[in-house]
């Protein structure tokens, strides 16, 4: 775009840093997700004798499972494509590397 080639640590970054970074996040998120599950604080009411108390009249409650099954697909759902064409690409790239060797008969 510029007509100059970005410098070696741009393409570090953009092979290797960057993809383990959000490998990386993506593992650990889904790991808290699994291990401790998403709350909500609810309202439970007030104490009628203390209406003015500084007690806070609330409980964390988990959200219920199907709401964490959305919650996680619609985290996931933009990040996943990304190591799905990763592995595509290796693939592939491979695969046309054999048949273009295969090809070439002596």
């Amino acid at each position: 775009m510029t007509g100059s080639q970005p410098n070696i640590y741009w393409k570090l970054c953009w092979k290797f840093v960057s993809p383990t970074l959000v490998t990386v996040i993506l593992v650990a998120s889904l790991v808290k997700q699994c291990l401790s599950p998403a709350e909500y604080s609810a309202y439970e009411g007030c104490d009628p004798l203390n209406p003015t108390s500084s007690h806070l009249w609330t409980r964390d409650v988990p959200f219920s499972w199907w709401a964490q099954i959305v919650g996680a697909v619609m985290v996931m759902l933009p990040v996943v494509p990304m190591p799905i064409l990763a592995i595509w690409h290796l693939v592939s790239k491979r695969f046309l590397e054999r048949v273009s060797e295969d090809n070439c008969v002596a």
